[in-house]
């Protein structure tokens, strides 16, 4: 109702206009008078939405029934939906979203043609096809995609983004770990792992896909290591601990007679008494390190 009544407020003007218009050019010749009243047709037309323009015109037009000087407005309308039209076709978010309307009900050759068309004009982004061969088939071998199945340009780039992020984390830990565990191990970081992923994916030429390959592998090993050798603690604190079984002290203080009881008693004081947290830290490490160190190294 609004809508309706703002037209017949907008019609009204119009009318009134060139009334005044009439008037005001009078003593002009015929045609400028056309020409002035055209302009302002035209102008007001222009601020009407296209799908409006007629009903417009028929409220206009019944207001001038017998108007010997009225305008064409037929061809005004057609003058300015032809000026609304060429500036929509200059205005380029207008002719995506067309061109978005228009490629939904094509086939899908129809809408590859376009697409090509688009990144050969540099006006979209490459897809898998532009990509290297022999990564693209080996990631697709990892990921244990079938044949049909395409990799999503932005969805792979975020699945390099977070796979980063967990093996630089992990980078950091995992050797920290290690640091504080064998202090003395020859096998160390020489290079954060981040380092080395950044410089091979800006085609940096001193890091090649071997040392890349290399410092993952190392990684793998080292983390795989700490992960056994959790298993292996038990067993490392019994047979630190095994020294002063009975069975052990038994041997060790051998056939006493009647007084074996007490020299067994005492060579376990003794024995135990060599006993301190520090010393039974340093064991078990030592443990842990000569189980880990030959998985790290990994197989000649």
């Amino acid at each position: 109702m609004a809508e309706e009544t703002k037209q017949i407020d907008r019609v009204a003007a119009l009318a009134n206009r060139l009334r005044l218009l009439q008037i005001d050019y009078a003593d002009q010749a015929e045609d400028v008078r056309r020409g002035y009243l055209t302009e302002e047709v035209r102008r007001v037309l222009t601020m009407v939405a296209p799908e409006d323009r007629q009903a417009f015109l028929s409220e206009f037009q019944g207001r001038f029934p017998a108007w010997e000087n009225q305008v064409d407005l037929k061809a005004q309308n057609q003058a300015a939906a032809s000026a609304t039209d060429q500036r929509e076709s200059n205005d380029p978010a207008l002719l995506i979203e067309k061109l978005i309307a228009l490629c939904k009900s094509l086939a899908e050759p129809a809408r590859l043609e376009i697409s090509n068309r688009l990144k050969a004009a540099g006006l979209a982004p490459a897809g898998n096809q532009d990509w290297p061969q022999q990564p693209l088939s080996e990631l697709r071998a990892k990921l244990q995609l079938t044949a049909g199945e395409r990799i999503d340009a932005g969805r792979g780039l975020e699945l390099v983004a977070q796979l980063t992020e967990f093996a630089t984390n992990l980078d950091k830990v995992a050797w920290s770990t290690w640091r504080a565990l064998a202090p003395n191990s020859v096998h160390r970081r020489t290079t954060p792992l981040q380092t080395t992923l950044s410089r091979f994916a800006v085609g940096d030429s001193a890091i090649g896909r071997e040392q890349l390959v290399c410092e993952l592998k190392l990684l793998r090993q080292l983390t795989g290591a700490l992960v056994a050798t959790l298993s292996q603690t038990g067993r490392i604190a019994i047979q630190h601990f095994r020294s002063i079984a009975p069975e052990e002290i038994k041997l060790l203080v051998g056939p006493k007679g009647f007084s074996r009881e007490t020299a067994y008693w005492r060579k376990y004081e003794e024995l135990a008494g060599s006993m301190d947290v520090p010393s039974i830290d340093e064991a078990i490490r030592a443990g842990l390190v000569a189980f880990a160190e030959p998985l790290i190294q990994g197989p000649k």
